[in-house]
């Protein structure tokens, strides 16, 4: 389930926040996670009078000291291996890139694809290459040792803010299923990919003795340091809404915790059977938009496709459902005409009544062959019918049967004989003649 969370915010100015997005699944077993994209307790946006404040701590991390996950660019989630093979913009194991390139493709990070974005929340985002390199040109750099961790004090050097710093540690980076350089170089993602070379990505690198800009390999792992814009947006953990998302007939929920007034996006995800009706309070949006307003339940509810039951008997009838719900099962009946009886069904199944489930519109169509009775005599009073098996032709009843009553039509030329009821009277001299009744084919 794709899930992000939106980071909790207080806004005192007028910024656009991207929308978190959540999925609530009809399938109960997809549900029941808690997401809590925002960032930790110790998080704080670090003002030091440059066009965008600095995370004091990198995703992943719970302390200015701690190195945090590393990330391939453009992904937000962690993994074993850093590699071509596995990394999510290619379909052909890193030859060629999809989404971001330098032929016609994205060259800067969609927010859904922005680690800090999506791990943090609200406005947080990946630097650019140039906020990186104001931060390069406005602040000194000391290479230094903070709680036993290497890495770089940058302090500002912009009037007012000198007394603002944060440091970024020697993390090291990830290529394969090895972490290298650890304690001794870092290296920290911008939102920029490489002009020149779409196989690239534009980082900070730093060790002791430098620090500048390294186009590296996008799929390899590497720290993400989130900056924010100015001073319109202040952090405020206390400010948390909690959004359960439900599915019409589970138990199971999805959490959703982000900022009081952020904006949320609640897709509602059907299985293959069926598909979205509506909210419970009647919008029908799909995905739907939302301004949270403190905490509230939202419920999707799905239905089941209606499918049409098509019934074919050219000589009877087929009782049963003529709409059934995706998946129920319906009972069909064959009832055959006189003189008929039935055989089989198209697909060959022969059960009468039949049981079938229904996961499309569906033609039924019944199959039937003669019985090979019939009326004959006159006013058709007289019942005839034909065994095949001992070749037997039998005229029963009550009525009178005359030679011109035949019709012309011969019986079965595999007859071998022919019974006469003790009730039919005024047989005819040609009564023996395989000339007997009308419709016995």
């Amino acid at each position: 389930m794709k899930k992000s969370i939106l980071f909790s915010v207080l806004i005192v100015g007028a910024t656009l926040l991207q929308a978190q997005s959540i999925t609530v699944h009809q399938t109960c077993g997809q549900n029941g996670q808690v997401v809590k994209a925002i960032p930790p307790k110790a998080a704080q946006a670090v003002d030091l009078g440059l066009s965008v404040k600095w995370a004091n701590m990198n995703v992943g991390a719970e302390s200015p000291e701690d190195y945090g996950n590393y990330y391939a660019w453009g992904e937000t989630v962690t993994k074993a291996t850093y590699d071509r093979s596995n990394y999510f913009d290619t379909n052909d194991g890193g030859n060629t890139f999809t989404k971001y390139n330098n032929e016609g493709g994205k060259t800067v990070l969609d927010p859904e694809d922005d680690a800090a974005h999506v791990n943090w929340g609200g406005s947080w985002r990946m630097p650019t290459k140039a906020e990186w390199q104001e931060l390069i040109d406005n602040c000194t750099w000391t290479w230094t040792t903070q709680n036993g961790v290497n890495g770089y004090m940058v302090t500002s050097n912009k009037a007012g803010f000198t007394d603002k710093f944060i440091f970024l540690p020697a993390a090291g980076n990830r290529h394969g299923s090895d972490l290298y350089l650890v304690g001794s170089d870092g290296s920290c993602w911008s939102s920029s990919l490489n002009e020149d070379d779409s196989d690239d990505a534009w980082n900070l690198g730093f060790d002791s003795y430098y620090r500048g800009f390294y186009h590296g390999y996008r799929y390899s792992g590497r720290s993400v340091r989130p900056v924010l814009q100015p001073s319109s947006i202040s952090y405020s953990s206390s400010a948390n809404d909690t959004i359960r998302i439900y599915s019409n007939g589970c138990d199971d929920y999805q959490t959703f915790i982000g900022s009081h007034g952020g904006q949320l996006t609640m897709t509602a995800n059907s299985d293959q059977w069926s598909h979205f009706v509506r909210w419970q309070d009647g919008n029908t949006s799909n995905p739907r938009t939302i301004t949270t307003n403190g905490n509230a339940n939202y419920t999707a509810e799905f239905a089941k496709y209606i499918f049409s039951i098509t019934k074919n008997a050219e000589h009877g009838t087929i009782s049963g459902n003529n709409y059934a719900e995706n998946l129920d099962f319906v009972t069909l009946t064959v009832t055959p005409d006189y003189g008929y009886h039935f055989t089989q069904w198209s697909d060959g199944l022969k059960d009468n009544p039949r049981i079938a489930q229904i996961t499309q519109d569906t033609s039924f169509t019944a199959e039937f062959a003669y019985d090979r009775v019939g009326t004959c005599g006159k006013d058709l009073a007289l019942v005839w019918s034909y065994d095949p098996a001992n070749k037997v032709l039998t005229i029963g009843n009550a009525g009178e049967f005359t030679e011109n009553m035949l019709f012309g039509v011969e019986a079965p030329t595999e007859m071998e004989e022919l019974v006469i009821g003790n009730s039919v009277t005024a047989i005819g001299e040609n009564a023996n003649h395989r000339r007997v009744c009308e419709n016995h084919l």
